[in-house]
């Protein structure tokens, strides 16, 4: 689950230790619009062709992350314009720990008319290393950057940091990489004791309002049942109750819900019925829980019941006061919220 809830993201917060150099995402936007100006400057065919082969070697490590090597054993074959996503890992003569990484749709189709200018050859990226790094050098100058700063290593790490401040996990980040570890990765980003308590002071704000929140209940799915167009989903809240929900079909694809996920259960206060007294009620409902009555405000038309559950979930009802008036509840009165299936709505937090 994510922990953004309260608007607090850790990813944004970590701090670049001074020692690792890197670009940021803006610098790296002005790096890549510095490579598309020099590769359309010359007005010789062969020279543009050439520049432009530095300036996608360039555009290739700066969304994938690769390594300058495996760029430079990239073919056609190696390009799924579908996805759009570029094979990575793959050397002639056999497969050797491929990934597959996704690429941004305008460099796709740059790829396409590339291969289609120069053929599908496996030498197309084929340059000198030395050749390659001055180019990136001198990009990196006319943008007013240090030399350690634009060569294909530190291209390679920004674009790790840029994935870790978007909060890919780092064992995506590492296998996006080509990583055999998660050392590299690790060494990207650090916390301040400061961040670290924000953090922690976020968490426990959150676990604290998972218990007082109305009508919400944080749970694991146990099972779905169903077909067609409807589905039951049962879940099992972090206080032992069972909460069970009809859904559509669509929306166990959008949520791609599955036993094991944690969802959220949200109960609507007007769809909560009442029954006073501890004995299970003779009313008919998928959701029974049991509690005791927590508070009660009247109104001249409509009033509120809150219902304390034993794991302190309240659960909040909104009925007719002259319904309240029939039921005869009383601060501490043991009594049962029921709520049929179709009124318990899931999402993910």
């Amino acid at each position: 689950m994510s922990l953004s809830g309260s608007g607090l993201r850790p990813a944004r917060l970590f701090q670049i230790p001074e020692s690792i150099p890197y670009l940021d995402t803006h610098q790296l936007a002005v790096l890549s619009e510095s490579f598309t100006a020099w590769a359309s400057a010359s007005k010789r065919y062969d020279v543009r062709l050439s520049r432009s082969r530095i300036r996608l070697i360039y555009l290739l490590i700066r969304h994938t992350g690769a390594k300058l090597g495996e760029i430079q054993t990239v073919s056609e074959r190696d390009f799924n314009p579908a996805g759009p996503s570029l094979v990575l890992g793959r050397f002639r003569g056999g497969a050797h720990s491929t990934r597959e990484v996704p690429i941004p749709e305008e460099v796709a189709q740059e790829l396409k008319t590339f291969f289609e200018q120069v053929g599908n050859g496996p030498d197309v990226f084929r340059n000198d290393p030395g050749h390659v790094r001055r180019k990136f050098y001198e990009r990196g100058r006319e943008c007013g950057f240090s030399q350690k700063l634009c060569n294909p290593s530190i291209i390679r790490r920004s674009r790790a940091i840029e994935m870790l401040r978007g909060d890919i996990p780092l064992p995506v980040v590492r296998q996006t990489l080509g990583q055999g570890s998660t050392d590299l990765s690790a060494l990207f980003c650090r916390f301040s004791s400061q961040d670290q308590q924000r953090i922690m002071a976020d968490l426990i704000k959150r676990e604290q309002g998972r218990t007082s929140a109305r009508n919400q209940f944080y749970g694991t799915i146990t099972a779905i049942r169903g077909e067609g167009v409807s589905f039951e989903v049962e879940l099992k809240t972090q206080g032992g109750e069972t909460v069970v929900s009809v859904v559509t079909a669509g929306s166990v694809a959008s949520l791609e819900l599955k036993p094991g996920r944690e969802v959220i259960a949200d109960i609507k206060a007007p769809w909560v019925l009442l029954a006073r007294g501890p004995k299970f009620p003779p009313m008919g409902a998928r959701n029974t829980f049991s509690g005791k009555v927590q508070e009660i405000s009247r109104g001249a038309v409509l009033s509120e019941v809150i219902l304390c559950l034993p794991d302190s979930t309240r659960i909040c009802s909104v009925l007719t006061t002259r319904a309240l008036d029939s039921l005869q509840l009383r601060q501490g009165d043991q009594a049962w919220a029921l709520v049929k299936s179709f009124a318990v709505i899931l999402r993910l937090e």
